[in-house]
């Protein structure tokens, strides 16, 4: 194409109670919904949980699948940390959402994507290769995750909201049909 647009996911910002991770908390849940495990990088979560509880770490996982969305918004809102995917190289909807919440969510986004998101992008960045001392991190670090938490409402807030994108989608059809004419 000769023209590609890129616009963000948009989220209706009410819908999403702000519920960060307190500042406090000791044992921290970490949570993790794959629709598909292996696009997700399920296994590599898995296995990093299981590493870090052996080296002696307290905190909850809980990996859940098929829910509704009902049961899979209560569940995000009450994690510390939301543990998206792995492996797609981008950030999709769901991580949208937990950030919406106040939730420090891990994502993988390539080296190459980066400079395409906004410079205050709250992501967790993480991939097969990095998800057990990404998780360490976190883990120890109770003022990390909220301030992460608020970090990610505040971006989505200010990128993300319905509002936002409508007018930015507004403008790019106005703009392409100014070139058409």
């Amino acid at each position: 194409f000769d023209d590609v647009q890129i616009f963000r996911q948009p989220v209706e910002i009410e819908r999403f109670a702000f519920n960060p991770p307190a500042r406090d908390k000791d044992v921290p849940l970490l949570l993790h919904v794959p629709t598909n495990p292996q696009f997700k990088g399920t296994e590599y979560i898995v296995k990093a949980v299981e590493d870090l509880k052996r080296k002696g770490l307290k905190f909850q996982f809980k990996l859940v699948r098929q829910l509704t969305q009902e049961e899979f918004f209560k569940e995000m809102s009450e994690c510390d940390v939301y543990i998206d995917e792995l492996c797609a190289g981008a950030h999709g909807m769901t991580a949208v959402e937990a950030m919406a919440m106040g939730k420090p969510t891990i994502s993988w986004v390539r080296d190459n994507l980066v400079s395409s998101y906004p410079p205050d992008l709250p992501i967790v960045n993480g991939n097969p290769d990095t998800i057990r001392d990404v998780l360490e991190k976190l883990i120890k670090d109770a003022q990390l995750r909220h301030d992460i938490g608020v970090k990610s409402r505040k971006y989505v807030e200010k990128y993300h909201d319905t509002e936002i994108v409508i007018e930015e989608l507004s403008q790019i059809y106005v703009d392409q049909l100014e070139k058409n004419i």
